[in-house]
């Protein structure tokens, strides 16, 4: 059976669906990143407060994502896993480690 070609004004609402869809996809996962980003800050805040020292806090807290992965039974982000072993190196100092680009 033939299938019969759609009109112009077909594909174009096929393409405004899609750039809506797109759209909102992005829309969704940025406001997940802030609220996520959000929770990080906060959680160096309080490591801050309990230990005292802010490099030690941010040190502590990129290991928690690799942590999480694992007690979750999953493998964690590449750069998550670098973020950490770059954290608990002794030489590693004067960067914010939690929120360092993998490649500075």
């Amino acid at each position: 059976m033939a299938r019969m070609a759609r009109t112009a004004a077909q594909r174009r609402a096929g393409r405004d669906w899609a750039r809506w869809s797109a759209d909102n996809a992005i829309k969704r996962s940025s406001s997940e990143l802030i609220g996520t980003r959000h929770q990080l800050l906060q959680f160096q805040r309080v490591l801050e407060l309990l230990i005292g020292d802010p490099e030690v806090a941010d040190r502590i807290s990129c290991v928690v994502p690799v942590l999480q992965a694992l007690a979750a039974g999953l493998k964690p982000a590449d750069v998550d896993v670098l973020r950490r072993n770059v954290a608990m190196h002794a030489k590693a100092s004067g960067v914010s480690l939690a929120t360092a680009p993998w490649r500075l």
